[in-house]
């Protein structure tokens, strides 16, 4: 069925409240996220050509989003699972790792004051029993220009390729009370 250009789709209040209750949630996906707003936008009244230029997308990508709500509700608008293996480490992984982390190896028996990927890959096999390469995390100091002076700096593990930018003083002039 063909619509006008300047027809949107109807949004019911319980559907906004429901919409509004989902856009409030801070653990959503981006993506879920703009297509929530995108339904929000369109029950406020707003043109598909605004709704497209609003997002940055096609006004054909924000009809798609747009037409598969009208047709299914909001579990349309979630994206659709991902090929591939799922990941071996989930959030109680990455909770225990984080915890692992902020503790002293000495403490745990281990015979130095600093984590090597090695190490902490094998004592998170022990405690949680999933095995990850050490080769798939690198361990950051959050101070990287004395990491082999000081052991005792705050450590982070980052995926590799997902490490966080580290604000030092002269590099991140942007970086609020780190300009010169």
């Amino acid at each position: 069925m063909e619509q006008s250009a300047a027809t949107v789709i109807p949004v019911t209040p319980e559907q906004q409240a429901a919409v509004e209750a989902l856009l409030h949630q801070p653990t959503l996906s981006p993506r879920l996220r703009e297509r929530l707003a995108m339904v929000k936008a369109a029950g406020l009244g707003w043109k598909w050509g605004a709704i497209a230029a609003w997002s940055g997308r096609s006004e054909r990508t924000a009809r798609h989003w747009l037409m598969r709500f009208a047709s299914d509700g909001i579990p349309a608008l979630a994206d659709a699972p991902r090929p591939g293996r799922p990941p071996i480490a989930d959030a109680s992984y990455h909770a225990a790792l984080d915890d692992l982390a902020e503790r002293d190896p000495r403490a745990l028996g281990l015979p130095s004051d600093a984590w090597t990927s090695a190490r902490l890959s094998a004592s998170l096999a022990e405690t949680t029993g999933v095995q990850i390469a050490p080769e798939q995390y690198e361990l950051h100091y959050q101070d990287e220009t004395h990491v082999e002076t000081n052991s005792y700096l705050a450590k982070q593990w980052h995926r590799i390729g997902r490490q966080q930018r580290i604000a030092s003083v002269g590099v991140n002039r942007g970086v609020d009370g780190l300009r010169e």
